[in-house]
């Protein structure tokens, strides 16, 4: 399973495993080349984050490749079991 974390100047938000990363991508370019704008994205948890972007908010996405614990483990909406692979 892979897990996406995208920092936005030093916070870390653990993407949904249904975000489209590239479109957040190509959000983040759109906003910074723009001055500024808002990039929506939604979180573990099917929460929606909108975050301001400019050209001096740092932004990183980093592929986090997790192993599931047992065939029964349930990632889905729990926050938690998310942020424990990650880490």
């Amino acid at each position: 399973m892979i897990v996406t974390k995208m920092t936005v100047d030093g916070n870390e938000f653990f993407l949904d495993a249904e975000q489209d990363v590239d479109g957040a991508k190509e959000q983040v370019v759109e906003a910074a080349q723009h001055g500024a704008g808002l990039v929506d994205v939604t979180i573990a948890g099917h929460v929606s984050v909108s975050v301001l972007v400019s050209q001096q908010t740092p932004v990183t996405f980093e592929q986090i490749v997790a192993e599931e614990e047992g065939a029964d483990h349930a990632f889905g909406d729990d926050f938690w079991s998310w942020a424990e692979l990650a880490l």
